[in-house]
């Protein structure tokens, strides 16, 4: 018996579905599918895909968690749009012990453009990290209990050109 539609990839911890865990259901998605993640707590790390939504029951019923040692729970490296939408990501703060608050965030965007909405993102070393050539849309997020909120890395000189790193929206307007 299976959920599977195409253009959706289906999967749930404890019940009938294509797949229990997040990263295998990614991996087989393509560019345009939709990855439904049922109420649960998941293991990550998590590596998206380009092209993907990744969509949760909820936040406050659907969570990812990096067990205090993934680097990142949630990462993200592509040109191609995608979505995380309907998690709580949490546990990749190893401690205070561990320099800067640049690794072991909660969602991480090395590059391209990622839309993060309706997500509660808390104790991670940072909330969500961004290198220079990401561009998130971070939207309607609860960013709580982490070390850091957001983290920019861009090139810091005095000459260099600006660019834009981030948008940040209050509500989704």
């Amino acid at each position: 018996h299976r959920k599977f539609r195409t253009g959706h990839v289906f999967f749930d911890d404890d019940g009938p579905a294509d797949f229990a865990t997040i990263q295998p259901a990614i991996n087989a998605s393509n560019i345009g599918d939709t990855v439904f993640v049922m109420p649960g707590i998941y293991n990550g790390p998590i590596v998206m895909k380009g092209g993907v939504k990744l969509l949760g029951y909820g936040p406050h019923v659907t969570t990812i968690t990096g067990n205090n040692t993934a680097i990142h729970v949630v990462s993200f490296n592509s040109a191609i749009p995608s979505l995380l939408s309907g998690f709580r990501i949490i546990n990749s703060n190893p401690g205070e012990n561990v320099p800067g608050s640049w690794h072991y965030s909660g969602v991480y965007v090395q590059s391209g453009p990622l839309t993060i909405r309706n997500n509660i993102i808390e104790n991670n070393k940072s909330g969500i990290a961004v290198e220079e050539a990401g561009r998130p849309s971070i939207i309607n997020n609860t960013i709580v209990d982490n070390t850091t909120g957001v983290v920019v890395y861009g090139d810091a000189t005095p000459y260099s050109t600006p660019f834009r790193v981030a948008f940040i929206f209050y509500k989704d307007d």
